[in-house]
């Protein structure tokens, strides 16, 4: 079993930045060198990462989900989304470079912006139907006829 640590400082608590480093190192979209340096951590850190539980486990479960059963649209779907997130500073220099014309960086802004919408719920598939609830009433004395389903989206 597992000591706890003794102090906050000993606490090597999981950040954002480490999930996407467990997700990287699961996946295997790029040479291990390359995602240390995209981190800018050395070997070492690496490997005192994966004395600490915890991030071997993302680094374990990221694995299970990834050669899981998955379709190759939702394999596609994740390799981009880590893609892109990956994209983000570059694209932010971009916008903010002077020497850049003014319809790249509002290009750039653009995609920034669209990317923005990542976490939103599936507002972009308005055409794959929505749930809808008709409630008819007969009237005081009776109990209202409700009717619930979805549309086709077909």
């Amino acid at each position: 079993m597992t000591a706890l640590p003794q102090t906050v400082a000993d606490f090597n608590a999981m950040s954002d930045k480490d999930s996407r480093l467990a997700v990287e190192l699961a996946v295997k979209l790029r040479p291990p060198a390359e995602i240390l340096n995209a981190y800018s951590l050395t070997r070492a850190d690496l490997v005192s990462k994966f004395k600490d539980p915890m991030f071997r486990d993302m680094v374990r479960q990221a694995k299970t989900l990834w050669n899981s059963d998955l379709s190759v649209k939702e394999r596609i779907r994740l390799k981009s989304q880590v893609l892109v997130e990956d994209s983000l500073l570059s694209i932010f220099s971009i916008v903010h470079n002077a020497d850049n014309a003014i319809p790249a960086k509002l290009d750039a802004f653009k995609q920034l912006a669209r990317v923005a919408e990542v976490d939103a719920p599936d507002r972009s598939k308005g055409d794959t139907g929505s749930r809808f609830t008709v409630s008819i009433n007969l009237g005081d004395q009776r109990v209202p006829v409700v009717i619930e389903g979805e549309t086709d989206a077909s």
